[in-house]
């Protein structure tokens, strides 16, 4: 039995059967090579008429005359005693006289092989004796009393349901390969059945394929993920470079130093020393003697600026350690001295005469200095920084490169103690507000939820005060 079959393949075939019932004895099907006219032929030779004695040949290019007769008449007869001096048709007629014969249902495929007299002889057996002749080929047949049916190629939607029963896993209906694969085959059956080999190759080829896009993604992925990890640590978690710790000057208060002519003649000069605060918290005393010799002083010596308001003299800071002292001149002594330190941010002033007396241009340029270096002190909180716990965490809202925008941004926004810090980031000063500390980031992250929808939108984050340190410390670095 054939299971499987289309409907309208199985209409067909029933199609046939109604024929033989209207009367017609011949029924041809006509239709190109590969629409499955031998299916349906061996599907109506086992579906239809069981109780007929049924023959089916297949015939090709090579089969000659005589052995299709020999096959029709051995499958009519029992052990037939054949002339080959006579036709099918004579042969069939005496064999029939001498044996019992019932109904015969003689099915032929490919019979575009067959000759003109065998046709004829074969259209002659329906005329004596109760013979069904179902006959399939690509062209016509010389038949004179035939029923032809011509076979269509499947549909679209017919081809996919022929594949669906013969294959469990099909693509979707819209995969452009499968889709072309249906348009190519135009409804061939024959063709169809290829999507077999084509899935075959497929799946031979697809690992090899796959391995390769798998390495190809994942040589992707790790280099974008070393790039992003690369950049992430350099521009938020920078860890500083170790330098050797080095007594680094801090601001402390201009002094000067006031030389009477009347004393150049002495030998010896006064003690001077300075305490000077270093980073590591040690206080160090450098104190320096020199002795002076009788050359007056100039009077156009550069010398610093005291920052009280009655110029009061205060000792020089001097830097020079009791060995350079004992091998050196006393001039050169005394050029060292004044020569002012290059990284103390105290202005320095030309002094005309020791006994003229400051006037009141240099007192206001040397009070307007001052104060500004008062407001940066009350602006920046670096001190406050490094007095916190470093595991206490704050929430950076901004960075500024400009101070005027610095000193706009906090008096536009109403911020509840903010602190801000001063850094340098590729050689340029940054001022970065904060606000905290938070025990950890969970709870700066639950301050950040509360902030107003300006500052959200400058993307706020968290950051620990030992990073906040570290980036401090950049400023004597510099």
């Amino acid at each position: 039995m054939q299971a499987r079959i289309l409907p309208s393949r199985q209409a067909l075939v029933d199609r046939i059967e109604l024929q033989y019932e209207y009367g017609q004895p011949i029924i041809s099907l006509l239709g190109q090579a590969g629409l499955g006219k031998s299916y349906l032929l061996e599907t109506f030779l086992s579906n239809k008429y069981p109780e007929l004695t049924k023959i089916y040949l297949s015939v090709h290019s090579k089969s000659s005359e005589l052995e299709i007769m020999q096959q029709i008449l051995e499958q009519s007869f029992k052990s037939p005693l054949i002339d080959q001096s006579l036709s099918l048709c004579e042969n069939f007629k005496e064999l029939s006289f001498n044996h019992a014969l019932g109904p015969i249902l003689l099915v032929i495929d490919n019979a575009q092989y067959l000759s003109e007299e065998l046709l004829s002889d074969i259209e002659l057996l329906t005329q004596y004796h109760q013979v069904l002749i179902l006959t399939a080929s690509v062209s016509s047949l010389a038949f004179k009393q035939a029923t032809t049916i011509y076979l269509e190629p499947l549909s679209g939607s017919e081809s996919r349901q022929f594949l669906a029963m013969y294959y469990e896993h099909l693509p979707h209906s819209f995969d452009p390969v499968f889709t072309h694969f249906i348009e190519a085959a135009q409804g061939n059956p024959n063709l169809l059945l290829n999507w077999g080999e084509m899935k075959v190759d497929t799946k031979t080829a697809d690992p090899i394929v796959k391995k390769h896009q798998y390495l190809s993604w994942l040589i992707s992925l790790l280099i974008l993920l070393v790039v992003v990890i690369v950049s992430f640590f350099y521009f938020f978690f920078e860890v500083p470079r170790i330098l050797p710790t080095q007594a680094e000057p801090q601001d402390s208060p201009p002094v000067v130093l006031v030389l009477d002519k009347d004393d150049t003649s002495a030998n010896n000069m006064e003690e001077i020393a300075s305490k000077e605060s270093v980073s590591s918290g040690d206080d160090q005393k450098l104190i320096a003697q020199a002795l002076l010799d009788s050359t007056p002083v100039a009077q156009s010596d550069m010398l610093r600026a005291t920052d009280e308001p009655n110029h009061t003299l205060q000792p020089l800071d001097i830097a020079v350690s009791a060995q350079e002292l004992k091998s050196a001149q006393p001039k050169q002594i005394l050029a060292e001295l004044l020569q002012p330190k290059a990284d103390e941010k105290s202005d320095l002033v030309r002094l005309e005469q020791p006994n003229e007396p400051i006037t009141s241009d240099e007192k206001n340029a040397v009070l307007s200095t001052q104060n500004i270096e008062q407001e940066q002190n009350d602006l920046v909180h670096s001190d406050w920084f490094k007095k916190q716990d470093e595991k206490l965490i704050m929430l950076q809202l901004i960075a500024l490169s400009n101070e005027d925008v610095l000193i706009e941004f906090l008096a536009t926004h109403e911020l509840i103690e903010p602190k801000v810090y001063q850094t340098i980031r590729n050689d340029k000063d940054w001022w970065v507000v904060t606000i905290g500390p938070y025990q950890d980031i969970s709870q700066s992250q639950l301050a950040k939820g509360k902030l107003d929808p300006q500052l959200l939108q400058l993307q706020p984050f968290s950051k620990s005060i030992a990073t906040i340190n570290n980036e401090i410390a950049r400023l004597k670095r510099k």
